[in-house]
């Protein structure tokens, strides 16, 4: 995926975590237990009472509180480049309304060129947090998953092998995704239905064409992206975030 073997890991871990810390002093985050998974997860302080949820599951290797650690190690030597791949910007933006944000946390210990274990978390998160929703608010709580880099295949690798989770998902944004395993000619017809109307947002260049993984991935999928001009692919989620909050009251319906 997008990793570094210089960078150290333990301490990109606590500076990501640092920021989730610091919204929960503010009270706008909160850390949620739900039952079966590790560690608490991180979300808006008005997830208790919101009547919908945005699920954000973020790349590899990164613990939630950022979106990039190219970006958060970067920030060590210019701190603009933490602005550009927090993930602020959600808990702020959702804390005050009827929308919640929690975000999945795969807390990987150490990097792999192939992070088979940590799909492997996330797939367990979802489904525990899926079934914990059902549990507490029954049919009627309405979500979007909102899915990053490896969050994006991990989301529809989901939804494909849970479906009765669907009558849940009402939207899918995924931004920049890793090309999905999960083919058109395989999915459902419920799950091939969100994909019609996801919002994909790909990498481009500055002359707006779009990269070879975009491309690839928009065959498998066979959407179109809106192509998004930046110079590190961690920067995506905060760029197209001004787009994603303006479309969610329709998702949401």
């Amino acid at each position: 995926m997008f990793f570094s073997e210089d960078w150290d890991l333990n301490l990109l871990n606590r500076n990501a975590a640092r920021v989730v810390e610091n919204l929960v002093r503010e009270g706008i985050a909160a850390y949620v237990h739900v039952p079966g998974v590790d560690l608490p997860l991180p979300a808006t302080s008005n997830i208790e009472t919101a009547e919908s949820v945005v699920v954000a599951c973020s790349g590899y290797p990164e613990h939630a509180g950022v979106w990039s650690y190219t970006l958060l190690d970067k920030s060590a030597g210019d701190p603009v480049w933490l602005d550009k791949t927090t993930m602020e910007p959600y808990f702020r933006d959702l804390h005050d309304t009827d929308t919640a944000l929690i975000v999945l946390n795969p807390h990987a210990q150490e990097l792999k060129q192939i992070p088979d274990a940590s799909i492997g978390i996330y797939l367990s998160q979802l489904q525990h947090l899926f079934d914990h929703l059902a549990s507490a608010r029954g049919d009627g709580m309405r979500s979007v998953l909102l899915g990053f880099s490896l969050g994006g295949e991990v989301v529809l690798r989901f939804l494909h092998s849970h479906p009765y989770h669907i009558r849940f998902a009402r939207g899918l944004v995924l931004i920049d995704p890793v090309p999905p395993s999960i083919r058109r000619p395989v999915m459902s017809p419920e799950l091939s239905a969100l994909v019609d109307q996801a919002s994909f947002y790909g990498f481009g260049d500055l002359e707006g064409n779009p990269g070879e993984l975009v491309e690839y991935t928009k065959k498998i999928l066979q959407i179109t992206p809106e192509l998004v001009s930046c110079r590190y692919h961690g920067e995506m989620p905060n760029l197209v975030w001004p787009r994603i909050r303006q479309r969610l009251p329709a998702l949401l319906r």
